[in-house]
């Protein structure tokens, strides 16, 4: 559970802080009324890198195998495992392939 909550807070990190650079970068170089060097355009800069440097790390820590359940192995290839009335090929095809197998 504590995975889970540090990859949706480093998500919602990485996300904050693409969007505090947008609005510097747009205020800047769009609307023309914010001057890149100023220092409120200096303070989000750098609050949005440092905000996507954490975001980033916490999304890192995650090990999604220790949050996902296993999948059960099973052995490749044994002929109890296929269905037939579970496959989506019809009979003429379902032939065709076994004909092509046994070659």
């Amino acid at each position: 559970m504590l995975e889970r909550l540090a990859h949706l807070i480093g998500g919602t990190m990485l996300l904050v802080g693409a969007f505090g650079i947008g609005w510097v970068l747009h205020r800047a170089f769009v609307l023309g009324d914010l001057p890149i060097g100023s220092p409120i355009a200096v303070i989000t800069l750098v609050l949005s890198l440092g905000a996507i440097v954490v975001g980033q790390r916490l999304e890192q820590s995650w090990d999604p195998a220790s949050v996902l359940p296993e999948e059960p192995t099973r052995d490749e290839g044994t002929e109890e495992d296929f269905d037939p009335e579970a496959s989506p090929l019809g009979d003429a095809e379902l032939e065709k392939y076994e004909r092509d197998e046994s070659r």
